[in-house]
């Protein structure tokens, strides 16, 4: 292997895994992300480009064909992961054109789009959860509450009847 080739693998070994580990931990910053994947399938371009040169200049040696058609597979992958990033990506609703389609727009598309676009921040939907954590601990101490403010009542009426 020669030094270019090396250092061609190397790279790309380092900006593949990057990107698969990254796929899993950073899925909030979308943008970043995005950018991320564009910035390594233009670099994955150039190392296609270097590799299908090495070969020109080779004279189509057959390991290198072989590594060739590996590297074009995982640019491919590559490519499929950013068009699955890309088709996750929340877009702006169109401002609709009719008056009739307008009610529709500010009553239920445009709300739901924000309600999509802030569920996917990690500190919303920890706000959510503490928001739901306390609505249900309100809601046991209420039922607990009435449920002994029931028996105290019944205690009395019992008291008052007898009398």
């Amino acid at each position: 292997m020669q030094l270019n080739e090396l250092h061609a693998f190397c790279v790309y070994g380092v900006l593949v895994s990057y990107a698969f580990v990254s796929a899993g931990t950073r899925l909030d910053s979308s943008l970043s992300y995005y950018n991320l994947c564009i910035f390594f399938g233009h670099a994955l371009e150039e190392l296609i480009f270097l590799s299908h040169v090495q070969t020109a200049e080779c004279g189509g040696d057959s390991t290198n064909s072989q590594d060739i058609q590996l590297t074009e597979k995982r640019y491919a992958a590559m490519m499929v992961l950013m068009q699955v990033k890309k088709s996750k990506a929340i877009e702006q609703p169109p401002i609709p054109q009719t008056i009739k389609a307008l009610p529709r727009f500010i009553f239920m598309t445009y709300p739901w789009y924000w309600i999509k676009r802030m569920y996917r921040s990690k500190y919303f939907r920890q706000f959510l959860i503490i928001c739901m954590t306390c609505l249900l601990a309100i809601s046991v101490f209420l039922t607990i509450f009435l449920a002994y403010d029931n028996a105290q009542m019944r205690k009395v009426n019992k008291i008052i009847c007898k009398v």
